[in-house]
């Protein structure tokens, strides 16, 4: 049987994943396999991504934060899983 390319949309599956800083900085190269792989024995075929509703005090954390989306995201297409991201953004 040929391999698909792409996947329909009808044969997308999601799964989410709240991260916190908590995972930004407590998160192990070990932490990252072990989360896909359950995602990925899952069926699922696309993240989404989602972190708390950061403040704009947040910004000192904000290398952090895109480091450890990075590490996710890399971690994810390493089990040809897509990701999204919504990061949730306000002032006060």
């Amino acid at each position: 049987m040929k391999k698909k390319e792409h996947l329909s949309p009808w044969e997308e599956r999601f799964g989410w994943f709240h991260y916190s800083l908590d995972n930004v900085y407590g998160f192990t190269d070990k932490d990252f396999v072990e989360a896909t792989e359950r995602y990925h024995d899952a069926g699922i075929t696309s993240i989404i991504l989602f972190g708390a509703h950061f403040r704009f005090s947040f910004w000192a954390y904000w290398d952090d934060i895109v480091e450890f989306i990075k590490k996710f995201t890399l971690a994810c297409h390493g089990y040809g899983m897509k990701v999204m991201h919504f990061l949730n953004l306000y002032y006060q």
